[in-house]
């Protein structure tokens, strides 16, 4: 509650160079030293276009025009970012939102390729309306610190559900799933204090099937997943049938499934070594 506050140790760094919001048929200017963008936006009929040209000093760098399809015309965030070490010039990051109550983002990258031109990436859509970027690894090159979207409605509603940690990494067009490399144990170890300090002060929670099956997964990923699922296996919620037809997901011969395959521990155990997290069963 603050009463033995002595001092900050630790915060979030902010990678962002510059920020604009964009709205529709708006314009923005951004800069970065001598790097600067301007980007102009105008509706079309399934969404929006984007034009972006960036110059360094007085000399041109790049003209691009983008059709962003299938999104809803809203206003949209733009900015500048290190997320890719390999060429000469920060990357301009944008988002577009697909619109309804309850949905995705699509970020967009535009970035120097290894001939010198510049050319945009489209990534996959994202739950919820925003990214975070952290230099994780303190390389000089921010990661992208997400969720791992396949917990979301595995084991409980959206508003039940919770999903460890994903870090994603840019390079010449490509996101790639850096996860599980050495250097961001401490960020995975953190996350998982975290998801226990919020579990200790929300009533039920550790019962939570949701909440489990993300810390199970979450520690799987720091070396400590034996005990978290005998440990789990003591807690869940053996009466919740969020997915009660699980079984016959597994087989689809089946008529009924019987408690004992249709379980909690069942399912959470298909789920992790579909996804990469592996068999961590302690035998």
């Amino acid at each position: 509650r603050g009463e033995g506050f002595l001092k900050t140790v630790w915060q979030r760094s902010n990678p962002v160079l510059d920020q604009k919001e964009l709205k529709p048929d708006g314009s923005a200017e951004l800069s970065a030293g001598s790097f600067r963008i301007k980007a102009r936006r105008s509706s079309t009929n399934d969404g929006w276009r984007i034009r972006l040209s960036g110059t360094q000093g007085t000399k041109k760098i790049f003209d691009l025009v983008y059709n962003v399809s299938g999104v809803a015309n809203w206003e949209s965030s733009i900015f500048i970012a290190e997320i890719d070490p390999t060429n000469s010039f920060p990357e301009i990051i944008f988002d577009a939102f697909s619109g309804g109550a309850h949905c995705c983002s699509t970020r967009m990258i535009a970035y120097e390729t290894g001939s010198r031109s510049w050319t945009i990436a489209e990534g996959d859509q994202r739950d919820g309306d925003r990214f975070t970027l952290e230099d994780i690894d303190g390389d000089g090159a921010a990661e992208f610190d997400e969720i791992d979207q396949s917990f979301l409605y595995a084991f409980e509603s959206y508003a039940g559900s919770w999903a460890p940690t994903q870090i994603m990494q840019f390079r010449q067009g490509e996101m790639k799933n850096v996860t599980f490399e050495k250097q961001f144990q401490p960020f995975l170890r953190q996350d998982v204090f975290g998801m226990e300090f919020s579990a200790n002060n929300s009533e039920g929670t550790w019962n939570s099937n949701g909440f489990l099956g993300a810390w199970v997964a979450a520690k799987s990923m720091i070396g400590e997943g034996a005990g978290a699922w005998s440990r789990m296996l003591f807690l869940y919620d053996r009466d919740n049938t969020f997915t009660k037809d699980f079984c016959k997901l597994l087989d689809n011969s089946k008529k009924e499934c019987t408690d004992e395959e249709n379980s909690f521990p069942k399912q959470l155990h298909q789920h992790l070594v579909e996804t990469g997290y592996g068999d961590i069963r302690p035998y």
